[in-house]
């Protein structure tokens, strides 16, 4: 299985501060548009874990999410049917 791990300088998406990005991708089945928007929510899991019996409560990317904002940071995930997922995590640099 890949995995990519991206770092970067840049933008907060919601203003001009500074930011340091972390990007990890996969190369897996991708997320369905339907699921996407509900990933960070508490307990939600994937209709193909649940399928495959993939073990897990659902928490950690409600977990990542809310870590990230206690940081002053931002969470975001794009992802494309047979492709591959990507998170993105914005967190405020120093200056």
């Amino acid at each position: 299985h890949w995995i990519g791990i991206h770092l970067s300088k840049g933008t907060l998406a919601k203003g001009r501060n500074a930011a340091v990005l972390i990007a990890v991708s996969d190369r897996g089945n991708g997320i369905p548009s339907g699921e996407l928007e509900h990933i960070f929510e508490p307990f939600v899991r994937g209709a193909e874990a649940v399928n495959r019996q993939v073990r897990g409560s659902g928490l950690g990317l409600s977990v990542v999410r809310a870590l990230v904002k206690e940081h002053g940071g931002e969470v975001h995930v794009s992802s494309h049917l047979g492709q591959g997922t990507t998170f993105e995590v914005r967190l405020p640099a120093l200056s």
